[in-house]
């Protein structure tokens, strides 16, 4: 063969390997969105993430239904009560930024060992205008080798398949889970006493006389008879209560067992009452100002941490506990209905 003609040859298998690799690069593009790792799980969402203004999870015989009012999100079930606003961030970020990692079966007898069945909760995104903007099935998570975060099995709908994908948060349809956990953040700095009562029981109190005091008396007795850390650990109690569940109040047949009541130096009292019901300890609040407390000759006109409004601060209060009955960790109950003995160990 010449030269002439080898040359030609070569050049005609160049030209067909060429071409050959151009297809075969083509439709690895065609099937990289249902074949291949990557790319956005949910397509055209971070364009409509604003939009968003109702997350519904559905799913293990529960269903939440968080609804942004226009400044917050709150849970439909609970009474429209305030969401976790980093939850439902996370969430949606979560949905905006995810990828698929690995493809997973098609085949729906496997379904079921991935979450995918029964314990499946599906995420419905909806726009201002009632309409879908994305849905998503989710399955069992767990977390990845090394510290690379949560993974999720999810169904991707444009292939009919599982998928493995990244960024997803915690998924819950359990409405408790999404409710907002702080139910009172009180500085220490201004309790002043708090009145303790048993139904059917004694009564007692801890107090201090200033602000600036480090020492707590009991009832009329003095600081040095007083267990100090057991008294600080009730007037302080407020600094940080956490939600567990909470519930409309004449929803539940409640029977008083107790109740405190907290004072602070600048005017502001909060009332814990709380009733057993079903073998659980329910809370409510109730939040009262006095003004003439500031007018005595005992406190400053200016405290550290105290609200400028004093009754603005009291109504705000209420209108988020009014009507409600709070589940709130047995810890601390027990840690605010210290009994007489205790402080006086």
């Amino acid at each position: 063969m010449s030269l002439t003609r080898l040359t030609w040859t070569l050049g005609v298998l160049a030209s067909l390997l060429l071409g050959f690799s151009i297809y075969f690069l083509v439709e690895q593009e065609k099937v990289r969105g249902t074949d291949l790792p990557g790319g956005v799980l949910l397509e055209g969402l971070a364009e409509n993430i604003t939009n968003v203004s109702q997350i519904t999870l559905a799913g293990n015989g529960e269903t939440t239904t968080l609804n942004h009012d226009g400044t917050s999100w709150k849970v439909a079930e609970k009474s429209g009560y305030p969401a976790n606003a980093s939850f439902v961030q996370g969430l949606l970020s979560g949905l905006k930024q995810s990828e698929r990692l690995d493809p997973k079966t098609d085949k729906p007898k496997y379904l079921e060992r991935l979450g995918l069945g029964e314990r499946a909760v599906t995420i419905t995104l909806m726009g201002e205008e009632n309409n879908i903007l994305a849905v998503l099935t989710t399955g069992d998570q767990f977390l990845a080798p090394g510290g690379g975060g949560i993974i999720t099995f999810a169904w991707d709908e444009r292939d009919q398949r599982v998928w493995t994908v990244s960024s997803l948060p915690q998924i819950s349809s359990n409405p408790a889970f999404w409710l907002r956990q702080e139910v009172i953040r009180l500085s220490t700095l201004r309790i002043k006493s708090v009145d303790i009562e048993v139904t059917g029981g004694p009564a007692w109190s801890v107090s201090k006389s200033s602000p600036e005091a480090q020492l707590f008396s009991l009832g009329a007795s003095g600081p040095e008879q007083v267990n100090q850390p057991n008294a600080r650990a009730i007037a302080y109690a407020l600094a940080q209560i956490l939600l567990l569940d909470v519930a409309q109040q004449d929803e539940l047949e409640l029977f008083r067992v107790a109740s405190a009541t907290y004072r602070t130096f600048d005017g502001l009292g909060v009332t814990l009452t709380f009733y057993e019901y079903e073998g659980e300890i329910w809370t409510t609040f109730e939040a009262r100002y006095d003004e003439n407390v500031l007018l005595s000759d005992e406190t400053s006109l200016v405290m550290m941490d105290a609200p400028p409004d004093g009754a603005a601060e009291a109504e705000s209060m209420n209108a988020l506990w009014r009507g409600r009955a709070f589940l709130i960790t047995v810890t601390k109950i027990a840690e605010i209905l210290q009994s007489q003995e205790t402080l006086r160990n």
